[in-house]
């Protein structure tokens, strides 16, 4: 295995990533630096394992090979380790018999938030749902959802924030509030890593840009003239 040096101003290192499904190897001796602060983008195709990736990055899959750090520490399953994580998944999965209010409550809590009631309402403010903070999930459209999920990945403030095609799902209007509260996020020096398959995401949020391509993950240029060339994926030699 590759040795690499790991410093604290390393958010997240992965050093021999590698994670096998009944003996079919879907991600292959990944080496990733993020540092502290910085925002990385991961595009692939569909199937690809981006989103298994993200769930080693968060240690919510268990590695088959390799070596994971958080801010230079062994990454640990402890839950003070845990709450250093955001995690963002595809799809929302907020409990459905639960108000937003209540969702994002149960999320607070879970991580031992203090005034866990201010912050559910400070992040239905800041996603424009404060006004609904009572309905159930199902009143709401599907970008809404993804809001809600947002904020309660987000709720605890951790320092690395992983996010599974965020942008998916949402309008304009939806992507520019992500793309701002992103930006925001960064300003505090929090990390982040998300997926997507959106080009122009990737040029407005991304500081970096990596491509997974049969299980393994290089980094590529963020091109500025890709949809004039009408190229929709970036690609690089396997």
């Amino acid at each position: 295995m590759q040795s690499i040096a790991t410093t604290n101003n390393d958010a997240i290192q992965a050093v021999g990533l590698s994670k096998n499904f009944d003996d079919h190897p879907v991600l292959r001796q990944i080496n990733l630096k993020v540092a502290t602060g910085e925002s990385v983008a991961i595009m692939g195709s569909n199937g690809s394992g981006k989103t298994t990736l993200l769930r080693c990055l968060a240690g919510m899959t268990r590695l088959s090979a390799g070596k994971l750090w958080w801010q230079g520490k062994t990454a640990k399953k402890e839950p003070e380790a845990r709450r250093e994580i955001g995690m963002v998944a595809h799809k929302s999965q907020l409990y459905p018999n639960l108000t937003l209010e209540e969702n994002l409550l149960f999320a607070a809590r879970m991580c031992r938030i203090n005034r866990p009631r201010k912050e559910a309402h400070d992040w239905l403010d800041r996603t424009g749902l404060l006004p609904v903070a009572n309905w159930l999930p199902g009143r709401i459209s599907h970008g809404m959802r993804r809001r809600v999920s947002v904020a309660r990945g987000l709720i605890h403030q951790p320092r690395l924030i992983l996010l599974d095609e965020p942008f998916s799902g949402l309008d304009h209007e939806g992507q520019a509030w992500l793309a701002e509260l992103l930006s925001d996020l960064q300003k505090k020096k929090q990390t982040i890593c998300f997926t997507t398959h959106d080009l122009q995401q990737v040029r407005n949020c991304a500081d970096r840009l990596f491509y997974l391509q049969d299980g393994v993950l290089q980094e590529s240029p963020i091109e500025h003239d890709l949809a004039a060339n009408h190229r929709p994926l970036l690609r690089v030699a396997s």
